[in-house]
């Protein structure tokens, strides 16, 4: 994905969007008496698209709307969903195989040649999405279109990639990789008012900015099990609300319990809650340039910053809960089995050592600036902390110094070398070690933000991607990321938090590698449902 993108979905993670506006559609009533399960949501900010789509709230709608050849289960591992199977041919080369009588919600047909036309659509319309088909031969070649995709018949199509990717299989549950029917080509304000779906659900009613309900597609055939009657979605402008209706019932589950009330609702829980890190880290990165921070000297205080950052203190007591600490720059979800040899950590003592070792080099005087964007209350929360626990720790005057908004300030560190320590962040569009380590720390990456190089990281990066097999892959990766963490061009602090809880009346809630509830697998006490 292109920064661009990646930028704005993170932002919608990190702020939790609930306004906007949309569409004016609607279809038929919601079916009188039915066991609609309910949950919270929000008015997505845009048109809803499948390929343009991507703040938090339309994003959320598209989870059960849409589905694509694969997609991603509550471990993070890749399922079939509407392929019946995806052969690889060649370390470059895939033979995608659909089953009969696909069909859109419209009842118009998904065949192998629908895929194939989507995706081109989406590089020649250049839409949001589309750099995620970039390793497609043909992507960027002007007139070209994507080359690397041949129709062998209605219910057969083959991929052809630049190089080869593990994780290609995974990757196909992100949104470019949609089928699209064709009411989504050219005008599109009739899909846009009224949304065509290759999902488990369609739309039964949209009540703009009061509620979304979407009932079971009977013509999808893709491996999502459908366990409920529907799911209606309550559109929130607030943070407040939902809590309220929550605790009242009128809501069932709710993936975005407020940091001031978690503590208090975790009390009376009991196992109806979910609290785990999400796909999201923030980072505190240093600019490899930065005066006082290259060399061993710089390693060594890289180092001591580390291990004087108390990451639990500041996820619970700072943050309420809202965050979990981050002791790796991959997420649990992502990183599978592999260990790591020193995980980051809170260590006081020898972070004083390290510090007063890196002062025999070179006598550090100043303090250390802090930087964040002003616009996620969060950071100033966490900002001031870290500010004086540096200060506390290593006996450093450092400074919380917030800066623009969150657009303004990634453009401001990465044209701007910002001394110190500055926020920075990053999300993967589906769960792959690959997406959060190389576009962040490989020479020339894409958001290597530090200008970071390391030909050994280098060199373990490119061994992984052309590994025979995930598991040496992912050993491969952990070893580069070992060598990160010994060298520390960015200091993993925070993973944003998914704190979900439910109401008796629902069962076998599960959350996504999104960090939205499994929808689909969601049952409800037929005791619970409306007499309606």
């Amino acid at each position: 994905m292109k920064n661009t993108s990646r930028l704005k979905l993170l932002a919608a993670i990190l702020t939790l969007t609930l306004s906007g506006t949309l569409l004016s559609c609607g279809s038929q009533e919601p079916h009188a008496g039915s066991c609609f399960v309910n949950v919270n949501g929000a008015e997505p900010e845009q048109e809803f698209h499948p390929l343009s789509t991507n703040d938090a709230a339309g994003l959320r709608l598209a989870s059960v709307l849409q589905s694509g050849l694969v997609y991603i289960d509550e471990t993070g591992q890749p399922q079939l969903d509407l392929a019946e199977s995806i052969k690889q041919l060649s370390p470059t080369s895939y033979e995608v195989t659909l089953p009969e009588d696909l069909q859109f919600s419209d009842g118009s047909p998904i065949t192998a040649k629908t895929f194939v036309d989507s995706w081109n659509y989406a590089v020649a319309q250049d839409e949001f999405w589309a750099p995620q088909l970039n390793n497609i031969v043909g992507f960027g070649e002007y007139g070209a279109g994507l080359s690397g995709l041949k129709v062998v018949s209605d219910t057969v199509f083959t991929i052809e990639l630049r190089e080869p990717r593990l994780d290609f299989i995974a990757s196909l549950a992100q949104p470019a990789f949609l089928p699209l029917p064709s009411s989504a080509f050219g005008e599109t304000k009739n899909f846009k008012n009224n949304p065509v779906t290759s999902g488990p659900y369609r739309i039964s009613q949209w009540a703009h900015s009061q509620y979304v309900t979407v009932v079971p597609f009977t013509g999808y055939r893709g491996g999502k099990k459908v366990t409920n009657e529907g799911i209606k979605f309550h559109l929130y402008e607030k943070t407040e609300k939902p809590f309220e209706d929550f605790q009242s019932g009128d809501l069932d589950v709710l993936d975005m319990i407020p940091a001031s009330e978690f503590a208090e609702y975790q009390k009376q829980a009991e196992n109806r809650l979910v609290h785990q890190p999400g796909a999201a880290i923030i980072s505190l990165s240093i600019h490899s340039q930065t005066p006082h921070f290259t060399g061993e000297e710089g390693r060594l205080r890289r180092q001591a910053l580390s291990l004087a950052l108390d990451r639990e203190a500041l996820a619970d007591d700072v943050l309420d809960y809202s965050h979990i600490a981050a002791s790796r720059f991959t997420p649990p979800i992502v990183a599978g089995d592999t260990t790591l040899e020193a995980p980051a950590h809170y260590d006081p003592e020898q972070a004083k050592q390290l510090w007063r070792e890196a002062d025999a080099i070179s006598p550090f005087t100043g303090s250390i600036p802090v930087h964040f964007s002003h616009d996620i209350a969060a950071n100033h929360q966490w900002g001031k902390a870290v500010a004086r626990q540096i200060t506390k720790v290593l006996g450093v005057p450092a400074d919380p110094v917030p800066g623009a908004d969150f657009t303004r300030f990634r453009y401001d560190y990465q044209t701007v070398r910002f001394d110190g320590l500055y926020r920075t962040g990053w999300v993967a569009d589906y769960p792959s070690m690959r997406e959060y380590l190389v576009p962040n720390f490989a020479t020339n990456g894409v958001s290597n933000d530090t200008q970071y190089s390391n030909p050994d990281v280098d060199a373990l990066f490119d061994a992984a991607s052309s590994a025979e097999n995930q598991a040496e892959a992912s050993q491969l990766y952990t070893d580069a990321e070992n060598i990160l963490l010994a060298e520390l061009p960015a200091i993993p602090l925070l993973y944003p938090a998914v704190n979900l809880g439910w109401n008796k009346s629902v069962d076998n809630v599960q959350v996504g590698f999104n960090s939205f509830p499994l929808y689909h697998s969601i049952t409800k006490d037929s005791a619970s449902c409306d007499a309606s």
